[in-house]
């Protein structure tokens, strides 16, 4: 007896995960010597973030607030309602600074790379920064781009 093929629907429903801060504590407890009286903290092991934000926060927030583009208090009213953390502006103002510093060194080296590169196609465009006129200058090479803001329109700037 042959079999006759049947086809069947297929639906998919794409659906988020319940998201979820995830809470790690860890407690260090101060010790006093009974003889001499010294105080004594121990000190996080190796790998445990400083501060409140862990690295994986830390890029989420700088995601959203440099590619999507949220300012600091959208971002910490996000943390607060979607998260149920305790957030504020300042908070992410630490975690955008924290960002900012992860990419001082990678964007250095790309920056560097410039000089090496066979073409290199440049344009500049008005901006505010710390609400004084700037110029958000573009480098573009063959692999990658170069983003830069300077005080003025100046080609010199880039040497900087």
């Amino acid at each position: 007896m042959e079999r006759i093929p049947i086809h069947c629907n297929i639906d998919q429903v794409w659906e988020l995960p319940e998201i979820r801060a995830v809470v790690k504590e860890y407690q260090r407890h101060p010790l006093q010597c009974p003889c001499c009286g010294t105080q004594t903290c121990a000190s996080l092991p190796a790998g445990i973030p400083q501060g409140q934000s862990g690295p994986r926060l830390i890029a989420f927030a700088g995601l959203l607030m440099g590619y999507y583009r949220q300012s600091k208090r959208r971002m910490a009213l996000f943390l607060r309602d979607f998260l149920k953390m305790p957030c504020s502006e300042g908070l992410t103002v630490k975690m955008h600074c924290q960002v900012a510093q992860a990419l001082e060194a990678p964007y250095e080296e790309v920056k560097a790379a410039l000089g090496d590169q066979s073409q290199v196609c440049m344009d500049e465009i008005p901006t505010k920064q710390a609400k004084e006129k700037a110029w958000l200058w573009t480098v573009v090479a063959p692999d990658f781009a170069v983003f830069a803001i300077f005080p003025n329109r100046r080609a010199e700037a880039l040497a900087q």
